[in-house]
């Protein structure tokens, strides 16, 4: 049985050429499903991936990171825009107008569309359904773990976007539950075709894609889709710090629980700090930028899980001797905990017997004395 769901979804992925960006998805779809993904200890997705996924092959997939307005003039796209992108890509939806105001996706100045095909085989019944229910509790089966697959797509494109791309997030107090995302899933099954609304504040960190990004973009995305089904613990935490479009300065936690992930249990921070500038710097001064910026994020590390300070967000930080601003520290925390991600991957790519994300002392020698 075929089904196609499609999922649209806020997020504010902006790009200077503000064009319609189209991915061909089909063989990162095929790679997760191939490698298991939903085995991972952990899951990207809010919808349960459901055992009917076992039995489903991937038919044709893409992502289209739709057009947006430039960020120094943000508007909203309103009913009607929404309805066009509907159009585009789920022409059969029907009684459009309400399902659109209720996911708040016409308070969105962006979309990105997911849209996947899938293949289901025939699978058992479960003895418990009722034989009267039993092809539509398979379909709402399928609708779930189509749904599950597709977010898992979503947090892939995340992950690629922003191991590559600058972040754009607010810095305030008590800001998360400030975040709004919102999405609606089209989903056409074997017995019936359905439009609802869905919360997806989590795929809203925005980032600025520039043209010659794009290429690093896809790479990425290429090779994470082939470790997808991995514990890559560092990525899941690296997303969960920019799992919104507005931030606490509490979510530099979880850049540095990202950050410690590449290393041993135990790895001493200052380590830590010494293996990042001596990968990634290129002279001196970068190196000791790169040393200041994650001395400074340790400081304030402690400085928040001990309740020594609070930080508002409108805080002056002190980094390499003269003041900065929140928004812009964690832009820099956060690109220098890409790059160590970025690396790590690399290195996991090259050596196909490794299961996760690791850098060792025998990494700074090679890189030292190649």
């Amino acid at each position: 049985m075929e089904t196609e769901i499609v999922w649209l979804v806020s997020s504010h992925y902006y790009t200077p050429s503000n064009k319609e960006v189209t991915i061909e998805a089909t063989r990162h779809v095929s790679c997760l499903l191939e490698n298991r993904f939903w085995e991972r200890p952990f899951s990207y997705a809010i919808a349960p991936v459901l055992r009917a996924i076992q039995q489903a092959k991937a038919v044709c997939a893409s992502v289209y990171i739709g057009a947006m307005p430039p960020s120094e003039s943000p508007c909203v796209l309103g009913i009607d825009g929404v309805k066009k992108i509907l159009a585009k890509h789920c022409p059969s939806a029907v009684d459009t107008q309400q399902a659109i105001r209720d996911s708040g996706l016409d308070r969105s100045m962006g979309i990105t569309v997911i849209a996947i095909k899938l293949e289901f085989g025939e699978s058992e019944d479960d003895p418990q359904d009722p034989p009267e229910l039993a092809l539509g509790l398979q379909q709402d089966r399928m609708l779930y773990s189509s749904l599950g697959l597709a977010e898992e797509v979503g947090a892939l494109l995340r992950g690629a976007i922003l191991l590559n791309c600058a972040g754009g997030a607010w810095i305030g107090p008590e800001a998360s539950h400030m975040s709004q995302g919102g999405s609606l899933v089209f989903f056409k099954g074997p017995l019936e075709t359905r439009l609802f609304p869905r919360p997806a504040a989590q795929f809203t960190f925005p980032a600025h894609i520039k043209d010659d990004q794009l290429p690093k973009v896809l790479e990425t995305l290429d090779g994470l889709s082939r470790s997808w089904h991995l514990p890559l613990w560092p990525v899941h935490r690296y997303l969960k710090a920019l799992n919104a479009g507005r931030l606490e300065m509490e979510n530099l936690i979880d850049l540095i629980f990202a950050l410690e992930g590449l290393f041993d249990k135990n790895t001493d921070s200052r380590f830590i700090r010494t293996a990042s500038w001596l990968l990634l710097s290129k002279n001196r001064n970068e190196a000791c930028r790169i040393d200041s910026i994650l001395k400074t994020a340790y400081e304030m590390r402690n400085e928040i899980v001990h309740g020594a300070k609070y930080y508002t967000g409108f805080d002056s930080i002190n980094l390499g001797g003269g003041p900065t601003s929140p928004h812009a520290f964690f832009r820099e925390v956060q690109s220098v905990v890409a790059r160590m991600i970025s690396t790590a991957l690399l290195k996991l790519q090259r050596n196909p017997q490794m299961q996760n994300l690791r850098l060792t002392t025998q990494d700074l020698i090679e890189h030292i004395h190649p």
